[in-house]
């Protein structure tokens, strides 16, 4: 191939066949490199999604209102990023259309039927966050017929991108579990009798199940949360995608008490899923299996447990838009959540 690039270019008499001779040499030389890189989007694939405005006619009050009894939260933990111990989240609050800076006392004075918490996914943006948090609630809401009040929570933690896919996923999955011990003191101090649910996609499921892990007594980097004279929530845990390993959760796992507090556990998986499939590239580990993928093993907890392998929907996707713009796996969360 070689010799025929220099034979074409020493015949070459003008300058488009000059030009023509160099784009097709260029495009040999790079062609060894964009497999790799190819490959390495797969591993780390954005979960950014398209956040454009709900399509269903029922959204409550139109673009930006909450449900009359309902009310929207930003509880936001990017300042306090490694910090594990210490800080405070930003509290906000979605009021005719726009977020106005609150506190958590005032949170607290919010009652509510149900308080719901939905956790995000891998690289997102602080700008993103809220919006995709509004738009889940709206395609929620669609769904809810009973119109109990709900104090709906978007957590925004810190998922913005780092250069590097396998970097990407490594650095998040440290920083997933110094934000389990935000999410888990925020837990303790709900009250134990209000009902609450958690949705959490990808990485939002690991913050998730971490933080539940902590509420269940067990420790994550030689460290627990501070004991506390009430007892915690019992959570319903909704879980889409998750970009966990199946065996954190088995007897001696690293996150084996994070069923313990949970009252019911609803699993969105995905045979097909292309990123999760590679799950083991991240954690280094040949073995390693997501729970996106596999499900839970039903011996492990029975009694909670309830999951669905969504694969003939969700096809070869890992997108947070696939999942919420499928009628069934809405309907499937939706009711995993006791949203009413």
């Amino acid at each position: 191939m070689l010799d025929v690039l220099i034979k074409t270019f020493a015949n070459a008499t003008n300058d488009t066949a000059i030009v023509r001779v160099v784009s097709i040499a260029a495009a040999l030389l790079l062609a060894p490199f964009t497999f790799p890189v190819a490959n390495a989007e797969v591993i780390a694939h954005s979960e950014q999604v398209n956040t454009a405005a709900v399509t269903c006619q029922d959204a409550p009050g139109g673009a930006g209102q909450s449900h009359p009894g309902d009310s929207i939260w930003l509880v936001n933990t990017r300042h306090i990023a490694e910090d594990c111990r210490r800080g405070s989240p930003h509290y906000q609050l979605w009021q005719c259309g726009c977020w106005r800076n609150s506190s958590r006392a005032d949170f607290a004075t919010h009652s509510s039927h149900r308080t719901c918490i939905f956790v995000h996914g891998n690289r997102i943006e602080s700008h993103e966050a809220p919006q995709l948090g509004l738009d889940l609630y709206r395609r929620l809401s669609c769904l809810r017929t009973c119109r109990e009040p709900t104090r709906f929570v978007i957590w925004s933690w810190p998922s913005d991108g780092i250069f590097g896919p396998l970097r990407d996923a490594r650095a998040k999955a440290k920083l997933a579990t110094c934000e389990s011990f935000h999410l888990g003191r925020f837990l303790q101090s709900m009250p134990s009798d209000e009902p609450t649910s958690l949705i959490g996609f990808s990485y939002g499921a690991q913050v998730i199940l971490s933080s539940t892990h902590l509420l269940g007594g067990g420790c994550l980097q030689c460290r627990r949360l501070a004991p506390t004279d009430h007892p915690s929530v019992r959570p319903q845990v909704v879980l889409a995608a998750s970009a966990v390993d199946s065996g954190w959760l088995q007897p001696g796992g690293s996150l084996a008490t994070a069923l313990v507090p949970i009252a019911r556990l609803t699993l969105v998986s995905n045979t097909n899923d292309p990123v999760l499939r590679r799950f083991h590239i991240a954690t280094g580990r040949p073995d390693s299996v997501a729970l996106g993928v596999t499900g839970l093993n039903p011996r492990i907890s029975p009694t909670i447990l309830n999951q669905c392998d969504f694969g003939d929907d969700l096809q070869r996707s890992h997108s947070w838009e696939r999942h919420i713009r499928s009628a069934c796996v809405l309907r499937f969360m939706q009711q995993g959540a006791e949203l009413r």
